[in-house]
């Protein structure tokens, strides 16, 4: 393995190595310095990693063991810091280890499966990226919060295209009622409004994801806090305003800032996967109307003495917002059900493997057969 050709040679603390990394390698069991040496994952193709390290960037592959079922290693993915032989060229081309991780953004696989895809890891900033052009929905919004919110990443709300409206004011009404305290930041890649509130965001070492559905802009954005086209970008389609992929994979580049930046493809389905605490985080009114039900386990239908019936009879909670919150905790309901059954299967699956094991070490012949 040797560095990829015409990459210049950051210094691993330009990639976002920080003390958290150095103890976190210096207190791993087993760990020298002499056989591996940490990377950061920036481009993830086809079972193929482009690595950061000091000295450049190398392509490295994934054992095999890191996809079965039964194992404990995460599958790497765009920002996570890894281990990689340190002479790589005498010793091999694959990763032995993923750092555990300090943050992800992340979703339930789509599909049928029971599996968790992390689509950025170790992020300190979230900037969650939506538009006033046909995109801007409350009820997705309360669903990418509550993902964003799970993960442990700071999240930033891009309200982009605001040279489409003259003015911001009922949109961001609009998101008060969703999120009060969120922050909110108007942007225009056209006339560059809400850019340089963007990038003071930016500062070196940070680790920033943009995230959010297709056409919403986060290409233009990127290629507007980057100064120059980095990233390929394209119109919606004007049937129905639903945008056209132009990112095509997940890349973590540098910054003029010193920032490293990951532009998301967009997403047409943001399943949950482990976000209990984070719905009810984002919907703090609705917990709190519903601890004031005379009986702790209201179901909030026919119950007398119930808060949330009142307030929506009163007005004072939006019936669609309630109804976005029954479907998202039964959906995070369902798939923290299906989870468990899991890996209550996965451990009857490890007891039968490590009896078997047993059975075949006794009935090995331990002398020489007789004649």
């Amino acid at each position: 393995m040797s560095p990829t050709e015409g990459t210049s040679s950051p210094a691993l603390a330009d990639w976002g190595w920080d003390e958290h990394w150095q103890t976190t390698i210096d207190t791993r069991e087993g760990h020298d310095a002499t056989k591996h040496q940490p990377a950061r994952v920036i481009v993830v193709l086809r079972g193929v990693l482009t690595v950061a390290t000091g000295a450049g960037t190398y392509e490295v592959r994934v054992p095999a063991r890191f996809f079965r079922s039964d194992t404990t290693d995460p599958v790497p993915t765009v920002g996570d810091w890894v281990l990689i032989p340190a002479s790589p060229a005498a010793e091999g081309d694959w990763i032995t280890a993923v750092l555990p991780r300090r943050s992800l953004f992340s979703r339930k696989a789509t599909g049928n499966r029971t599996d968790e895809q992390v689509l950025v890891a170790n992020l300190d900033l979230l900037l969650l990226t939506t538009s006033f052009e046909g995109d801007l929905n409350a009820r997705r919004l309360e669903r990418y919060l509550v993902t964003a919110r799970s993960g442990g990443a700071d999240v930033v709300l891009l309200l982009n295209k605001l040279d489409l409206v003259d003015s911001a004011e009922h949109a961001l009404a609009e998101i008060r009622t969703v999120a009060p305290d969120l922050r909110v930041i108007p942007t225009s890649t056209l006339s560059g409004e809400g850019i340089d509130d963007v990038d003071d965001l930016l500062r070196p070492g940070l680790t920033v994801a943009l995230v959010g559905s297709s056409g919403v802009g986060k290409s233009s954005l990127a290629n507007r806090l980057f100064g120059g086209e980095v990233m390929k970008t394209g119109g919606v389609r004007q049937s129905d305003l639903r945008g056209r992929h132009t990112t095509s994979h997940r890349q973590l580049l540098r910054m003029p800032s010193g920032a490293l930046l990951v532009d998301n493809p967009g997403m047409r389905e943001l399943s949950l996967w482990d976000a209990s605490e984070e719905l009810d985080d984002t919907f703090d009114d609705i917990v709190q109307l519903a601890g004031n039900c005379r009986f702790r386990n209201c179901t909030h239908t026919s119950e007398p003495g119930c808060a949330i019936a009142e307030a929506l009879g009163g007005g004072t909670l939006d019936a669609s917002r309630f109804e976005s919150y029954l479907k998202l905790s039964q959906e995070a309901g369902e798939v923290a059900e299906r989870r468990r059954e899991r890996s209550r299967l996965d451990g009857k699956k490890t007891k039968r493997a490590i009896a078997g094991g047993k059975r075949r070490t006794r009935s090995r012949p331990s002398g020489k057969r007789k004649r």
